[in-house]
């Protein structure tokens, strides 16, 4: 893992979880301890990745928020309905676009050739589709708040 402490903070959590099994203390104790533990673990799932880049796409803010409302908002069927239907971060439009055409016989017997070309002409068709939307504006993004150095 990129963070030093996250060795640590597992073998606590692991633990913690370990002594709730167990079952010694009393009972206010094991509640302040699960109650820890799954903030703990709650928190975990906020990776490094979430402060890694200066700026934040509209799909990651909708991959935070889903997160957060699943650890933070239980009980209700709206809140159940949030956990299984996916919901789109904003209008879709789908870009498609076909690679040149690949004539087997320009490679014959070798496959691994064939194969190697047409994943270089898709990845070329990729390549450009993201320059085109890029240089269009399409995609979103917003400075993201827990960017750090």
């Amino acid at each position: 893992s990129a963070d030093p402490g996250a060795s640590e903070i597992a073998e606590l959590l692991r633990r913690a979880r370990r002594w709730l099994r167990e079952g010694t203390g009393d009972a206010e104790r094991q509640k302040q301890i699960r109650s820890l533990a799954d903030t703990i673990q709650r928190l975990q799932r906020v990776g490094p990745w979430a402060s890694a880049n200066p700026r934040i796409a509209q799909e990651e803010i909708a991959e935070h928020l889903k997160r957060i409302r699943n650890d933070y908002c239980k009980g209700t069927l709206r809140d159940t309905v949030n956990c299984f239907v996916p919901q789109p971060a904003g209008p879709r439009c789908a870009h498609i676009r076909v690679p040149e055409p690949l004539g087997l016989h320009a490679h014959p017997g070798s496959i691994d050739d064939a194969l190697a070309e047409l994943h270089r002409r898709m990845q070329e068709t990729i390549s450009t589709t993201v320059a085109e939307l890029e240089a269009a504006g399409s995609f979103i993004f917003y400075p993201n708040p827990f960017y750090h150095r």
